[in-house]
């Protein structure tokens, strides 16, 4: 028996109403589907510029099998003999499609079409809400990538500047200890170490300013 279209629909915007995760919702959507028309059903869902299989419910009937994680251009793409292609959209922009491979010989009837259709209508919001998660993961990826980017800028220019500054110093002031004998070779030895010094000094310093804000590091907070 076939579930009866009002409470695929019911069960639609339990699932839907649940915080489930994305997987789980993809796969429980296909299972829905699937109780109300008693055909294989294929969820496709947008991941940047293409359709992706995100769920199948049932097997596939008719046509050809599609793999988990195929991608595809648009939802035209997704036509196949015997199978109904229903796309999901979110105003105007197509975000997915469910696909419906009736058994061989079958068709789906004018109430599992409109039951279909009515799926993907209201499956524009669940597509939308998945489309933000993937775009919030793949900026925290873009932060971490840059984080650590920094992270490695600032270690080489320190390594490459304030380090190579302090060792400079370090054998200036060896071969001044070695001069001693001679006061103005060491003087000059001792100018160099004490202006390398200085240089040294200047990068942490630029790179500390940059790291905390400088009005509550120099007056507290309470002046800020």
């Amino acid at each position: 028996t076939r579930e009866t279209p009002s409470y695929v629909r019911s069960d639609c915007a339990r699932s839907v109403a649940h915080a489930e995760s994305a997987g789980t919702l993809w796969r429980r959507m296909a299972d829905v589907v699937r109780d109300g028309t008693h055909a294989a059903v294929e969820v496709w869902v947008r991941v940047g510029e293409r359709l992706q299989l995100a769920a199948a419910s049932g097997g596939s009937t008719s046509g050809e099998a599609r793999t988990s994680g195929e991608t595809r251009a648009t939802a035209a793409d997704l036509a196949r003999p015997g199978a109904v292609v229903a796309p999901v959209f979110l105003e105007t922009e197509e975000l997915g499609a469910l696909v419906v491979i009736p058994p061989r010989g079958e068709s789906p009837t004018a109430t599992e079409l409109r039951l279909l259709h009515d799926l993907a209508s209201q499956a524009g919001l669940v597509f939308g809400r998945f489309r933000l998660v993937e775009e919030l993961r793949e900026s925290r990826a873009r932060l971490v990538a840059a984080h650590d980017g920094e992270r490695r800028r600032v270690e080489r220019d320190l390594h490459d500047g304030a380090q190579q500054r302090f060792v400079n110093a370090t054998l200036a002031l060896g071969m001044a200890q070695a001069a001693s004998g001679d006061a103005a070779k060491a003087a000059e030895l001792l100018g160099q170490a004490a202006s390398e010094m200085k240089t040294g000094l200047a990068d942490p310093r630029a790179h500390q300013r940059g790291l905390r804000p400088p009005l509550p590091a120099a007056a507290r907070l309470l002046p800020a």
